[in-house]
């Protein structure tokens, strides 16, 4: 208070031997969608390289000291999450089966589970809105979204699957 006089006033501190545990055992849920394209968009570097890597190890260390719990893993193109590609790879056969290389994801999760912690769940997303239409403008989808080139390839592609 202005013009008050100062007073004495007895302080007392007491120092308990508890510390926070750590993120990954905190009881708040956190999902945070990690994007490895804008690591590699952000700062120029070749999707899955050893720089990227190097780069998603900071990320991901940034993610599990808030307690990050997630991991989300697209296996599919173009994604609402702004990916351009699958974390795996899907080699289509002579014989019209495919075999996987899982190369990618593994090495993702293993950064993941080394530098934020090991996730309680992981995502792996397969399908997405645009496959169905999405919230682009398409007939009887009123006040949506219009991206005229956008829906003229969705409203050709809808019901045949992901990419």
């Amino acid at each position: 208070m202005a013009g008050g006089e100062a007073a004495v006033v007895p302080v007392e501190v007491k120092v308990c031997s508890w510390k926070l545990p750590e993120p990954n055992k905190w009881v708040t849920f956190v999902d945070i969608m990690e994007s490895p394209e804008s690591v590699a968009m952000a700062y120029n570097v070749p999707m899955w390289s050893e720089a990227h890597f190097k780069l998603l190890a900071k990320s991901l260390t940034l993610l599990g000291k808030v307690g990050n719990k997630t991991c989300h893993v697209p296996l599919i193109c173009e994604t609402n999450m702004g990916n351009d590609e699958s974390m795996v790879r899907w080699i289509k056969q002579a014989d019209g089966s495919y075999k996987h290389d899982f190369s990618i994801m593994e090495k993702y999760l293993d950064a993941v589970e080394k530098h934020q912690g090991k996730p309680t769940v992981i995502c792996f997303y397969v399908w997405d809105t645009y496959l169905e239409g999405g919230l682009t403008k398409m007939p009887g989808k009123e006040g949506s979204l219009v991206v005229p080139n956008v829906v003229a390839d969705r409203k050709q592609h809808i019901g045949e699957g992901p990419s």
